[in-house]
C-alpha cells in the first residue's frame, strides 16, 4: 500500500481495499511518499491493527513541523495543527533510501528520492515504468510541479533526475495519473 490518507480515513481506505478484494492482514507493507498528514494519517491504525510494516524516508518521521511556503503552506500548516493538536511522529519499521529495490516484499520497484516537496519525499518506481510520486507533481487542470514545497531547488532537481528513468506513467497524490511525457 502507498500513503495513508489523512487522520479518520481508515474506515474509507478498509472499505476501498474490500471493494478491490484486498485483505488488509495481507499487506506486506505500507510505503509512505513523505511525511505530510494527508499521507501519513492511518499508518498507525494499519500498524497497529493488522501488523503492517511501515516504510518510509526517515527523515521524514517527524514533519508536521511544516516548512512550506506561501500561502497554502501556512493554510496546511494551519489546518495539520488544528486536527492533530500535535506532531504526527511515525515509527517506521523500515527506512527507505534512494535505490533500494522492494522485491522482497513482493513489488518489483525502486525507491526513488524525491526531495523538494519535502527533504524526505520519494517516488516508487515500478519495474514497469509506473512511478508512484506523492506530491513531487499534481495533477488537477494539467501535469505540474508540485506547487508546495520546503525547497524548489531541490524540487527542480529532482524533476531533473527522474528524466533519466524510464517512466511511462505517473500516479500523484493529488490529482489523476498523467503520462510522463506530459510533464515540460
Amino acid at each position: 500500500m502507498i500513503d495513508s490518507g489523512h487522520p479518520g480515513d481508515a474506515d474509507m481506505i478498509e472499505k476501498k481495499l474490500a471493494d478491490e478484494g484486498i485483505i488488509p492482514a495481507e499487506i506486506k507493507l505500507l510505503i509512505l511518499t513523505h511525511g505530510h498528514m494527508d499521507h501519513t494519517g492511518t499508518a498507525e491504525y494499519f500498524k497497529n491493527k493488522y501488523q503492517t510494516p511501515i516504510a518510509m524516508n526517515p527523515i521524514d518521521c517527524t514533519i508536521l513541523e511544516i516548512k512550506s511556503r506561501g500561502l497554502m503552506g501556512a493554510v496546511i500548516k494551519y489546518l495539520s495543527e488544528k486536527e492533530l493538536h500535535q506532531s504526527l511522529r511515525i515509527q517506521p519499521d523500515i527506512h527507505l533510501v534512494h535505490g533500494q529495490r522492494l522485491d522482497q516484499f513482493g513489488l518489483p520497484a525502486q525507491i526513488i528520492a524525491l526531495p523538494g516537496h519535502t527533504r524526505g519525499s520519494l517516488g516508487i518506481l515500478l519495474d514497469d515504468g509506473n512511478l508512484f510520486a506523492g506530491d513531487m507533481f499534481m495533477n488537477f487542470l494539467k501535469p505540474s510541479l508540485a506547487h508546495i514545497y520546503e525547497n524548489e531547488e531541490a524540487l527542480k532537481k529532482s524533476w531533473e533526475g527522474l528524466k533519466t528513468y524510464p517512466i511511462t506513467t505517473v500516479y500523484v497524490g493529488h490529482g489523476k495519473p498523467f503520462p510522463f511525457g506530459k510533464m515540460r
